[in-house]
């Protein structure tokens, strides 16, 4: 899902989009997998996240991982409209008034996130409509995500710019 400053109110957990990135990296996207499947002490060689591009500048894709705090945070039902119960938004992790650890957006680098980029790819202005773009993550954290182990997913941005893709 995207929180996007412009539209604080809003929830985009069913849209195919992902909105990210601005000057102050403000526009975050959330993302989490369920990998419980994966025997927990299993090895994590490599991990790439695909996404496809729909509108891009230059600038550098990076990824956090969500800190125990915001780790609830629900992905919501909504595709650009009003968020309600169960919908995360800019303003609130859980529109039903529930707010996220640190400030609005998941902004607080420390208290929302986990200051430590696990991911990350470059982003090119001008790249083609559809073009798929590889964001290299750190194996060893998606590996602490096998089995039981809490996944809180990730928040990514575009850092220095504002861009578009598909998830």
């Amino acid at each position: 899902t995207s929180l996007l400053d412009a539209l604080p109110t809003r929830n985009y957990g069913t849209s195919p989009y992902m909105w990210t990135g601005s000057s102050t990296d403000s526009r975050p996207s959330l993302m989490r997998w369920i990998l419980s499947t994966i025997p927990a002490g299993a090895t994590c060689i490599a991990a790439t996240m695909y996404l496809y591009v729909w509108s891009s500048t230059t600038g550098t894709m990076k990824s956090y991982a969500i800190t125990d705090a915001n780790g609830d945070w629900p992905e919501g039902n909504k595709s650009d409209a009003v968020g309600g119960a169960g919908d995360s938004t800019y303003n609130l992790k859980d529109a039903s008034g529930i707010a996220w650890a640190g400030s609005p957006g998941l902004n607080t680098a420390g208290v929302d996130y986990v200051n430590t980029v696990i991911g990350s790819g470059p982003m090119v202005s001008g790249t083609p409509l559809g073009t798929e773009m590889a964001m290299t993550m750190t194996p060893t954290a998606i590996q602490t995500w096998f089995g039981l182990a809490t996944n809180n997913g990730i928040r990514t941005s575009l850092v220095g710019a504002f861009s578009s893709v598909c998830s």
